[in-house]
């Protein structure tokens, strides 16, 4: 992630097909381990809107929730943070939550200078946010609740966080809660890996202001990654506008070494990919997708922008390709036997697909909510 830079693109987040007509709710009580209720814990559905605060006695409710499978997040300073994985119906959802202390909070922790903050966060920004034009109208609102730890032995920069990351995003008309339970940059590699659970809260603003927004969330959905998810699901790749290729023999840059012996020359199959041979019903609103090699994704309806064209992070074409390449190019690789996806553009395991190229360099500032979808967009602003 000459400089290189790849996004191993983990995000633990879970959801299903959602069914527009349909909404039901979710409530419960959280308390400790002795049973004490917790108001003021925080609870949401990852990537949704959909978050409270416990109120006085530790009891939360999200309503209007429209039916599928979810992960439910409960946070509170100084406790574990709680994940379920959640199945709703249309019938109401009780779900009882205990939180376990923080055992790091527990210990006696020694603070060490950091006499190198500046350029963590700066480095950490860069690498969380990304570096698209979206990413330089967010804000990092609470840089102070980061941790920094730099290993010299392998140049990585680790960074932890024990409240959430709150982040305006003035592009997008969204102030982004994320808790952050992971994040590691390789100097050497430029490989960049984070984790962690994103809330959205939608920000008000005048006419003018609203309708940008609406303008530049179709733009951040438009050929991204939860758009090619959703057409792989939907069976419209082409019709969305991806055209597709496997990229053989080209090992995963900051993971995988060539052996120096029997190197295979890299070339590009011609003929598009025929998703119906990769993809397989695993279960309601469920598929698997699996393959070997890479896949070599084109966006044709967008242009790289002009602050990306240019760097060495530009996934290079094949000379011997005989295929038009006008659009935005990401690389997909994947890492484990199989991916689930569903309706709403997910995949699981969150760590089995690894990116380069376009899909690398935009990162959490064009990050875009499950309620979203384009053509709800396109309705409301006729």
């Amino acid at each position: 992630m000459k400089v290189k830079y790849l996004l191993f693109y983990v995000m633990l987040l879970s959801a299903s097909l959602l069914k527009a007509q349909e909404k039901s709710s979710i409530s419960g009580t959280v308390v400790d381990e002795k049973h004490l209720t917790l108001p003021g814990a925080t609870v949401f559905l990852t990537s949704t809107k959909s978050i409270t605060v416990c109120d006085n006695n530790g009891k939360f409710s999200l309503p209007g929730v429209v039916p599928g499978n979810y992960e439910l997040v409960v946070k509170m300073m100084g406790f574990e943070p709680y994940v379920k994985p959640i199945k709703l119906g249309d019938k109401p959802l009780v779900v009882n939550v205990q939180l376990k202390p923080n055992a790091q909070v527990l210990k006696e922790v020694k603070i060490r200078p950091d006499y190198d903050r500046v350029k963590h966060l700066a480095i950490f920004k860069k690498q969380f946010l990304g570096e698209t034009y979206n990413a330089k109208e967010c804000k990092l609102l609470n840089p102070d609740v980061l941790y920094f730890n730099y290993d010299k032995g392998t140049k990585s920069l680790i960074a932890t966080a024990d409240e959430f990351l709150s982040i305006q995003n003035t592009a997008l008309g969204y102030t982004l809660k994320y808790l952050l339970t992971n994040f590691e940059y390789n100097e050497d590699t430029r490989v960049v890996s984070f984790q962690g659970y994103p809330s959205f809260v939608e920000m008000k603003g005048t006419p003018k202001q609203e309708a940008s927004w609406a303008k530049k969330r179709r733009e951040a959905y438009l050929g991204s990654i939860n758009h090619f998810i959703r057409s792989i699901y939907n069976v419209r790749v082409q019709e969305e506008g991806f055209n597709v290729y496997k990229l053989l023999n080209r090992p995963v840059m900051g993971i995988q070494k060539d052996s120096g012996k029997d190197v295979k020359q890299i070339m590009l199959v011609q003929e598009p990919v025929a998703f119906d041979s990769l993809v397989t019903v695993s279960g309601k609103d469920l598929k698997s997708l699996s393959y070997k090699d890479c896949l070599y994704v084109i966006y044709k309806h967008e242009k790289l922008p002009d602050n990306y064209v240019g760097l060495e992070l530009n996934v290079k074409k094949v000379p011997t390709a005989d295929i038009a390449h006008n659009g935005q190019v990401s690389l997909v690789y994947l890492l484990t036997d199989k991916v689930d996806l569903d309706g709403q553009g997910l995949f699981t395991p969150t760590n089995g697909l690894f990116f380069e190229g376009y899909w690398a360099w935009e990162k959490n500032a064009d990050l875009m909510p499950l309620e979203y979808t384009a053509k709800f967009d396109e309705k409301e602003n006729k």
